[in-house]
C-alpha cells in the first residue's frame, strides 16, 4: 500500500540509532578500543601488502604499488636454487627440534614446581626462571657469547679446567642447531608454564 511504512525498514532504522546511541553514552571506552585496533590495523594488517614483492620486479624509484608484475618468477628462481633442498630441510628440521625441545621442558618444570613442599624454593625458581622474559635479545645474545667464546667463554674454561680441550661453539657447523634451538628458552614466553606456576601458587595458599 501507498504510504505505509515497511516493518523492516523501521526496525532497522530503530536499531541503528539505538546503537549510536550507545556509542555516544559510552565514548571513553570505544575510544580506548580504537587504539589497539588502530595499532593492529597498522603494523599487522597493511604490511601484509608488501608479501606482493614476492611477485614484483622491485624499483626503489616507483615503489611498491608501481613495480612491474613478474608472476611467479622469484617463486620458480627460489626452487631451483642448488641449496633449496638444504635450506628446507634445514627449516623443517630446526622447527621440529624447537618444537620438541622446547614443548615438553616447561611443562615437566612446572609440574615439578606444583610438587615442591618448599614455598621459598619453588617461588626462587620460578622468579629465577622468567627473569631472563624481561632481558632484551641484544643481552642474550652477549650472554651466549659470554658462555660459549672459544677463548674467554664460561663453557670453555670449565672444559679446560677439567682438562679437556676448548670447544669452537658459535664457529662450527655442527653446532649451530643446538646453540640456535637452545638460545630461545630463556626468552621464549611459556603460557603452559606460567599457568601451573600460577596453579602451584594457588594450592599453596
Amino acid at each position: 500500500m501507498v504510504g505505509q511504512t515497511h516493518p523492516v525498514s523501521k526496525a532497522s532504522g530503530g536499531g541503528f540509532a539505538r546503537q549510536w546511541r550507545m556509542v555516544k553514552r559510552r565514548w571513553g571506552l570505544y575510544l580506548l578500543l580504537s587504539i589497539p585496533v588502530i595499532y593492529v590495523f597498522i603494523f599487522n594488517y597493511i604490511p601484509v601488502y608488501g608479501v606482493t614483492l614476492a611477485f614484483k620486479s622491485y624499483d626503489i624509484r616507483a615503489g611498491i604499488i608501481d613495480s612491474p608484475w613478474i608472476g611467479f618468477y622469484q617463486i620458480q628462481r627460489f626452487t631451483t636454487n642448488v641449496k633449496f633442498w638444504k635450506i628446507l630441510s634445514n627449516t623443517l628440521f630446526i622447527s621440529l627440534y624447537n618444537l620438541v625441545a622446547g614443548f615438553p621442558i616447561p611443562i615437566f618444570l612446572a609440574i615439578g614446581l606444583t610438587h615442591l613442599m618448599s614455598d621459598k624454593y619453588r617461588k626462587t625458581i620460578q622468579m629465577v626462571t622468567y627473569a631472563p622474559h624481561f632481558l632484551s635479545t641484544v643481552i642474550m645474545v652477549g650472554l651466549l657469547n659470554q658462555l660459549l667464546s672459544l677463548h674467554n667463554g664460561l663453557l670453555n674454561r670449565m672444559l679446560e679446567l677439567f682438562g679437556a680441550n676448548a670447544v669452537n661453539f658459535l664457529g662450527k657447523p655442527e653446532y649451530f642447531r643446538h646453540v640456535y634451538v637452545c638460545r630461545a628458552f630463556p626468552v621464549k614466553p611459556k603460557r603452559t608454564q606460567m599457568s601451573f606456576h600460577l596453579k602451584g601458587d594457588e594450592t599453596h595458599v
